[in-house]
This record gives C-alpha cells, structure tokens and sequence, in this order.
C-alpha cells in the first residue's frame, strides 16, 4: 500500500462519519420547516374563524341598534354579548397558534443559521444567507401585519365594550340616539379591522408559499 493510499483509508472513516451528522442536520432543518408551514397553515385556519366570528358580532351590534322598542333591543343586547364572548374566545386561540408559529420559526432561523457554518464553500454559504435573510424579512411581514391587526382590533373592542356598558344601562330611544355617531365610528373601525386581517392573512400565506 503506497504512502497515499494509506492516507486515504485513514481518512475515509473520518468522512464517512461526518456525514451522517450532517444529514442529520438537514433533516433536522427540513423537520422544522414541514412543523413551520403546519403552524402557519393553522394560524390562517384561525384567522378565518376570527374574521368570521367578528362579523357575526357586528352584525349583531347593527341589528340591536335597529330594533324600535327596548324589550327587542334587551333580546339583540344578549345576543351581541354572547358573540363578543366568542370572538374574544377566537381571539385568545388565535394569539396561541400565532405564538406556535413564532416559537418554530425562531427555531427554524436559528438552526438555518447554525447549518451556514457547515457550507465551506463562499459564493454557496452567501447565497444561503441571502436566502435566510429574505425568510426572515418574510416573516417580519407577519409581524409587522399582526400588530397592526392588533392595534385595530384593541381599538374596536375597546370602543364596543364601552357602548354595550352604555346600553347595559339604558336602551331607552333617547339612549339610543346617542349611539348614532359612535355606529358610524364603530363600523369604520371594523372595516379597517378586517382589513388589517386580511393583510396578515396574505402575509401568513406569502410566508407559507416561501417556504414549499
């Protein structure tokens, strides 16, 4: 056995150990990336329910302003609490499946950005960095997209509670003229509310389609 031949056969055990870890590796990675798309797909699933919830409520908090006497606006009063309940209710499980879905992308980020270190090669390590960068920037669309719905929606309920506790007191037509102003705030506002959903809805699925 020549002297370069010996080195090989030393050598050879080496690498074919190093390998299997850094399959592992990639199938760790591509593991968090199929938990990721599953985490995103069910916050979408999530947001749907929410935004239909949400228009059952003002719907109902329309239909109890347009009743002509207080025994029916009592009956829509209760009607609109129970629908608040259930979207509060939608809200929490969509808060969450949101949480899932950002605890797996900080994992997923995290092991993409260990896995640069075993690229040897530049130009391929910086192209995967690129590429790490843009999913990052992605899914900051989805933040930045959540907070905004956030904002809106804090504001929206906000406003509704404070007028469902006005008529908890008084649902006398006098009482209900006042609301009139604060009905075109509050449907101005749950417009801006779904709109604000449907962006974080196209931002989830933009991320979504990213990643397959």
């Amino acid at each position: 056995m020549t002297a370069r031949q010996l080195a090989f056969a030393l050598a050879l055990p080496f690498a074919l150990a190093s390998q299997p870890q850094e399959l592992w590796a990639q199938a760790k990675a591509q593991k968090i990336s199929k938990n990721l798309i599953k985490r995103a797909e069910k916050t979408v699933e999530e947001i749907k329910k929410t935004e239909k919830q949400l228009d059952k409520t003002v719907k109902k908090y329309n239909d109890l302003l347009k009743k002509k006497n207080v025994k029916d606006r009592q009956k829509e009063y209760k009607k609109l609490n129970d629908e608040l309940k259930k979207t509060e209710k939608n809200v929490g499980e969509l808060s969450k499946r949101n949480d899932e879905m950002r605890k797996e992308a900080s994992k997923f980020f995290s092991e993409w950005s260990t896995g640069l270190a075993r690229i040897t090669d530049p130009p391929l390590q910086a192209a995967a960095k690129e590429n790490l960068d843009k999913t990052r920037s992605r899914f900051g669309e989805i933040t930045t997209a959540a907070s905004k719905a956030g904002e809106h929606y804090n504001k929206f309920l906000t406003d509704l509670k404070n007028q469902i506790s006005y008529l908890g007191l008084d649902m006398s037509d006098d009482a209900m003229s006042k609301l009139k102003t604060y009905q075109q705030t509050t449907n101005a506002d749950a417009k801006a509310l779904f709109k604000s959903i449907d962006g974080l809805t196209d931002a989830t699925k933009d991320y979504i389609k990213s990643l397959k």
